[in-house]
């Protein structure tokens, strides 16, 4: 008898989300795809660059997609959903999933905020908390719904923010959380 490995749609884009990837990839799960923002030009050249998660995911032989918009866009939509994945998992990808794709995954679709909901809901959570000067902040992990960071939450887990912290050291910190053991295990 075989023990079916569960399948994840993989949807992310800055460094942030890069841990996440690795860690699910590294516990054997099966990624069939991986959403990120398209390359654009950045720097001083205007040089197109990729997005740290599709860097990793060509390193890793993992299928990239890259659809500029999520909403309206069929192609994308039945290229997604086609995949038949068991679970969905959002890690910093920026763009909102559709009722379509929410329906599909059937409540399987889960989001790793970078900050305790629902303080900071929405983006750029970790330089908000910079910016107010919070002493703590922490990871929310919660269904996504179609409703901006206001899903069922599953678990949270705190850090110390130090004067020290800059937007990129707590960043790391924040990525570095063991938070994907909650949602694939």
């Amino acid at each position: 008898m075989s023990i079916k490995k569960i399948s994840i749609i993989f949807a992310g884009t800055p460094e942030f989300a890069v841990p996440a990837l690795e860690k699910i990839n590294l516990a054997g799960f099966e990624i069939k795809l991986v959403l990120t923002q398209p390359d654009r030009k950045s720097g001083r050249g205007m040089n197109i660059k990729k997005s740290p998660v599709k860097q990793k995911s060509i390193e890793l032989d993992i299928p990239v997609y890259q659809p500029e918009v999520l909403i309206n866009n069929k192609e994308a939509i039945n290229k997604i959903t086609s995949k038949k994945a068991d679970i969905l998992i959002v890690v910093a990808y920026g763009l909102i999933i559709p009722d379509e794709i929410l329906n599909a995954y059937n409540g399987h679709i889960y989001n790793i905020h970078a900050s305790l909901l629902p303080r900071w809901r929405g983006a750029a959570p970790i330089h908000r908390a910079i910016e107010a000067g919070d002493k703590e902040t922490g990871i929310t992990i919660m269904k996504i719904v179609n409703k901006l960071d206001a899903g069922p939450m599953i678990m949270k887990e705190k850090l110390s923010v130090s004067e020290e912290d800059t937007t990129d050291s707590l960043s790391k910190k924040l990525s570095d959380l063991d938070h994907v053991d909650s949602l694939v295990y």
